[in-house]
């Protein structure tokens, strides 16, 4: 929804996406919880199953008259991408609804920075760089653009390794979001963004949420 409102989405279609998000995987309750919750790699056939989510969402919400065509599209188009590699259909660029670029983007995003039965969540610095290396191939530009703008990556309170050894706290953000505002353990405050002597330096590694979302 934040991502809508920095596309200046009005009050309506905020309500629609926002609903549309919320109900983006519950045609996971047709896939059976074995599938879902397995720590090893997915068979193809069970990855085929998982697959149809999309589908029996859509099967789902197709009998709700309050649930609107859009909010809908954005259901069945969210693992679609920009480039026609994604699923269930296939689709590209403009055949796929906004509501289903928006949430491609944020649900990708949850999934790497997230804990799951198979992986380690990655931190919120590198799961950005891999949403802005992925533009106009699986992500819409426009909406990770947005994204960016919506969601701090090095939240303040944020620990951090700069590239030369030394630690800090994130205490703020400039217009760059990789290149925080940060205070040195010795007091020292330096913004990555704007401070010229520093522009080589870079972090090498921040907290990783310890998040248990599968």
């Amino acid at each position: 929804t934040i991502i809508g409102i920095n596309m200046d989405f009005n009050q309506f279609m905020l309500q629609e996406l926002c609903v549309s998000a919320i109900l983006h995987d519950i045609g996971k309750l047709m896939v059976p919880p074995e599938i879902l919750n397995k720590p090893e790699k997915l068979t193809d056939d069970e990855f085929f199953e998982v697959k149809k989510h999309p589908d029996y969402a859509f099967g789902i919400l197709k009998k709700r008259m309050d649930i609107s065509a859009r909010t809908r599209a954005g259901v069945l188009s969210h693992h679609e991408n920009e480039d026609g590699t994604g699923y269930p259909y296939g689709l590209i660029r403009d055949q796929i609804y906004i509501y289903a670029k928006i949430i491609h983007v944020a649900d990708v995003f949850d999934a790497l920075t997230s804990r799951r039965p198979y992986k380690m969540p990655y931190p919120r610095s590198e799961a950005v760089e891999y949403l802005m290396g992925s533009c106009d191939r699986l992500f819409d530009r426009e909406v990770v653009m947005a994204f960016i703008k919506s969601v701090p990556i090095y939240p303040k309170g944020t620990m951090i390794t700069l590239s030369d050894g030394r630690e800090g706290l994130v205490i703020g953000n400039s217009d760059n979001v990789l290149r925080p505002v940060i205070r040195l353990l010795d007091g020292t405050q330096i913004d990555l963004g704007k401070s010229v002597q520093y522009r080589s330096i870079t972090i090498v590694q921040d907290a990783v949420p310890d998040q248990q979302f599968v």
